[in-house]
């Protein structure tokens, strides 16, 4: 019956193997979103790399359209439910990366919002932090660049009780010299 059904929708019956345990699809990893998601995510990395850093914006954007939100959304199992949170990691950074591609793009306010979105998810990031000072600095902001550092000290204390590490630390300063060297 199973079989059947792909059949009808355009699928070879020998994508469906029964188990003892149950059935297992084989589908190529072309066609499952995730091994596409990784691959661009990869690709985007190497041409960033390379200094083509449209093509890696684009390709990241190509990437991120691939989710529809939150990986495995209505999923309770336990085992399910980790694997899904690597996912949802594997998008976080992904979109990350794209942030400090818009900064090396001069698309600092994008940059912003993106980066505004990470902290909001994830406060004790300290790169986070560095990157949102960069893309205020590279849109003139440097007032907004010096607040970002001060909201950094206070959640750093708040939270965990500890002070903003080094590479922040020497970000308000080059920021407070006006030597800031924008490299998100």
């Amino acid at each position: 019956m199973i079989r059947t059904a792909f059949e009808e929708v355009g699928v070879g019956r020998e994508i469906l193997a029964s188990h003892a345990l149950g059935y297992q699809l084989h589908v190529p990893a072309g066609r499952v979103d995730v091994s596409v998601f990784r691959d661009m995510v990869r690709e985007s990395k190497e041409q960033g790399q390379a200094g083509r850093y449209r093509e890696a914006s684009d390709r990241l954007d190509a990437a991120l359209a691939l989710w529809k939100g939150q990986a495995l959304a209505n999923i309770t199992s336990a085992r399910l439910r980790a694997r899904a949170d690597g996912l949802d990691r594997e998008r976080l950074a992904a979109l990350e990366q794209r942030a400090r591609l818009d900064i090396k793009l001069g698309r600092n306010e994008e940059a912003i919002a993106r980066l505004s979105g990470l902290i909001a998810g994830d406060p004790l990031r300290e790169d986070l932090y560095v990157a949102l000072m960069h893309a205020y600095y590279g849109a003139d902001r440097q007032a907004d660049a010096l607040n970002v550092f001060h909201q950094a000290k206070r959640t750093l204390m708040d939270e965990i009780g500890i002070m903003p590490g080094r590479r922040l630390r020497e970000t308000m300063q080059s920021i407070l010299a006006q030597q800031l060297q924008i490299a998100a």
